[in-house]
């Protein structure tokens, strides 16, 4: 009898012990599992939520900023605008016989527009310098064409005198300032 019983006893531990190891314990690794990846799940859902908090002030700032770089831009004359501006006033000057020698905007001028705010009903405007050579009739007519353009706003200085080759040509210095507000009207 004695035998049954420790056989009985040893039997319920072995399918104890079996038990534990087949189902508990597995199961209770899967709940520590569990937990970890829950504690883990929690705390990206709390950054989550702040990151959601941040949201607004995020999308706040970058429409200042859009804002802004939009206003900068409309009082710009973008670099495109400027060099149409210069091939305009040359086939303005080829058109009527000149040779164009220089063409320049005065830069202190342009990094002063740049800075400055845009004032509704006043246009910006550049003083450009055009070195030219060529007659006094070609001239004339230039300039009547020039003043006739939507950019041009008023002569500044013009210079006349001879070529330096002595070649029979005149040479032309006209400083004029164009509008700047909207974009020349080429034809």
């Amino acid at each position: 009898m004695k035998l049954r019983i420790s056989l009985f006893v040893l039997s319920g531990m072995g399918i104890a012990l079996l038990w534990y190891l087949v189902l508990i314990s597995p199961a209770h690794r899967v709940q520590a599992q569990l937990q970890a990846d829950l504690v883990a799940t929690q705390i990206q859902i709390e950054d989550f939520q702040a990151t959601l908090n941040q949201l607004p002030v995020f999308l706040q700032t970058r429409d200042g900023i859009n804002r802004k770089i939009t206003e900068i831009n409309s009082r710009l004359y973008s670099r495109q605008e400027m060099l149409n501006l210069f091939d305009h006033v040359e086939r303005l000057a080829q058109k009527q016989g000149l040779f164009v020698t220089e063409l320049a905007p005065h830069l202190e001028e342009l990094l002063l527009l740049a800075q400055t705010p845009l004032t509704p009903g006043h246009p910006q405007t550049l003083s450009l310098d055009v070195r030219l050579t060529g007659d006094y009739l070609s001239f004339g007519r230039f300039v009547e064409t020039l003043e006739k353009q939507a950019y041009f706003k008023i002569v500044d200085k013009c210079l006349i005198s001879d070529s330096p080759d002595l070649t029979g040509k005149l040479l032309f210095d006209l400083q004029f300032k164009a509008l700047l507000e909207t974009a020349p009207r080429i034809t």
